[in-house]
């Protein structure tokens, strides 16, 4: 679980940040900056194959949009 959360003992799950916390059910579709070493552990906690992309896959990604433009 990334450092920045923390679950309680009924379970639930909290986002910490600077401005405050809030319930992941909350913030789950907000943007967010985090490390590797934390997006790495969301996709632990997530399982089912999730990982961070490589940065030669995002690099693909950015260069087939600029090349639809």
């Amino acid at each position: 679980m990334p450092a920045t959360w923390s679950r309680s003992a009924s379970g639930r799950v909290a986002v910490h940040s600077p401005s405050g916390s809030a319930p992941w059910k909350d913030v789950r579709d907000a943007p967010v900056q985090c490390s590797l070493a934390e997006a790495q552990a969301f996709c632990a906690w997530r399982g089912g194959g999730a990982r961070v992309m490589s940065e030669a896959e995002y690099q693909r990604i950015v260069d087939a949009r600029l090349d639809t433009k």
